[in-house]
């Protein structure tokens, strides 16, 4: 049984108002780490509010540990939140910040000392229990917020963008802490982003939302190897998935992919899978890992451009070229390459995607 369901969840904020989070199913194991990860407004931070009881569902039911909490205060559920703005009493010293929660619960003196020193251990900040937040750097005040929801032991940590107001560097510090943290204490946690390298770097599972549905729900290597949709596509990856709009035309070969910029010649696992298709639009879909650069035309080539602008990147390059429809980035370790070249461009080992044009989802091959 799932520690945490979300059984066809809505919310909508007024009566006859739009649904902001559509009818979503969603199972969540215990001691999970799992991200939910989408662009603005499309439901995320109003999905972990309604399990905290901030927010009122509008249909649908929450369970935890089999049993609906709806009608519960946010107090009893069993959850933490922690807050993007930190939400630190700048009046209460860093022990009095952690130790509030239980003074609420009405903890004996006792037991909130203990509590509160393991809870700051934890957080890697008991040199600070006795400063006050305005003595504080923005990355500790974030500790602060992370302690405070440890002490009260809840059942699951929900956390809205909780690294947006830290700066590059230690975002990414304060990433393996929250991971250590979550190890540590065998916690169920919930983290909201939209920024796909955390979801990456933290999630056993990623939910990827959009327009309030979910879109996906994979590992982080699901997600970004094996999309469902041409969003998805779009929007895990950096640079992002390059799409092109090919007809799909059979000749006395077998089926070949064609537009004015591209021309693909399909496998057999291709064909059976493109077969429906034939006469049609597809989208193909194709990472700028996987566009090989050549300085030869081939059989393999898929198209043939120029290197309009070069990114240097270090290890790699980044290779933007305007085709007559769309603009294309390439990854290349090619570090010579001169902007302006003519370069021959094929597809690595077949890593391309699919996807119908009308559904926008992933085609696949049809079980027989």
């Amino acid at each position: 049984m799932a520690f945490l369901e979300l059984v066809d969840l809505d919310k909508r904020y007024t009566q006859k108002g739009n649904l902001i989070v559509k009818h979503m199913n969603l199972s969540i194991h215990k001691g999970e780490f799992l991200v939910f990860l989408g662009p603005s407004g499309c439901g995320k931070t109003t999905t972990i509010r309604m399990i905290s009881g901030l927010e009122e569902i509008s249909g649908g039911d929450i369970l935890i540990n089999g049993k609906s909490v709806v009608s519960l205060p946010p107090k009893d559920r069993g959850v933490s939140m922690i807050f993007q703005s930190y939400a630190v009493w700048p009046h209460m010293t860093v022990r009095e910040n952690i130790a509030y929660p239980l003074r609420l619960q009405k903890v004996s003196k006792k037991d909130i000392v203990t509590r509160v020193e393991k809870a700051a251990a934890a957080a890697n900040i008991m040199e600070l229990l006795d400063r006050y937040p305005t003595q504080l750097s923005g990355g500790q005040r974030q500790r602060v917020a992370v302690a405070r929801a440890i002490v009260v032991e809840p059942q699951i940590f929900l956390m809205d963008e909780p690294l947006s107001n830290l700066d590059a560097m230690l975002r990414v510090s304060m990433r393996s802490e929250l991971k250590n943290i979550h190890e540590s204490l065998g916690a169920t946690s919930i983290f909201v982003t939209h920024d796909q390298s955390e979801a990456m770097s933290l999630a056993d599972r990623i939910v990827i939302m959009k327009d309030g549905l979910i879109e996906q729900i994979g590992t982080p290597k699901d997600v970004y190897f094996d999309c469902e949709s041409i969003f998805v596509a779009s929007f895990i990856g950096v640079p992002p998935t390059n799409f092109f709009h090919v007809s799909v035309l059979k000749d006395d070969a077998g089926l070949l992919l064609k537009s004015q910029d591209v021309s693909y010649r399909v496998d057999a696992l291709e064909e059976k899978m493109l077969s429906p298709y034939v006469g049609k639009e597809v989208v193909m879909g194709v990472r700028p890992e996987n566009l090989e650069i050549s300085d030869t035309f081939d059989d393999n080539t898929f198209l043939t451009t120029h290197a309009d602008f070069i990114e240097p990147q270090g290890s790699h390059i980044i290779v933007i070229s305007k085709l007559e429809s769309s603009v294309i980035k390439i990854s290349s370790s090619k570090l010579e390459l001169q902007a302006k070249s003519l370069i021959h461009v094929s597809v690595k080992d077949r890593k391309a995607m699919f996807f119908d044009k009308d559904t926008e989802k992933r085609i696949r091959l049809q079980e027989e």
